[in-house]
């Protein structure tokens, strides 16, 4: 299930995170978005815990130290797919979509 998991979270990421319109159609993804809250409401309570894992390894990834040419992706990460991970990661994105 941890698979799937990452599949889902690159999947919502690349849509609310696109940096290029010419990368994809605007009204596409658009209603992507709009429709992720319903997604999450049909996840079961595993299905979730394993999305917010999938979550933590993306930031654990991304956050990781430079390696030996100082390169880290946390230099691709904006403020706002921080905040996205970290939500997901601690359950609180949950608890907004679902309100």
């Amino acid at each position: 299930m941890d698979a799937l998991a990452d599949i889902a979270l690159t999947y919502f990421r690349t849509f609310l995170f696109c940096s290029s319109e010419s990368d994809i159609d605007p009204d596409f993804a658009c209603k992507q978005m709009e429709s992720f809250p319903e997604y999450v409401a049909t996840l079961s309570d595993v299905e979730r815990v394993t999305l917010s894992a999938a979550s933590q390894r993306a930031l654990d990834f991304a956050l990781r130290p430079p390696d030996e040419y100082g390169y880290t992706p946390a230099a691709l990460l904006s403020d706002e797919e921080r905040h996205f991970l970290d939500e997901l990661a601690s359950g609180e994105l949950y608890k907004q979509w679902m309100a």
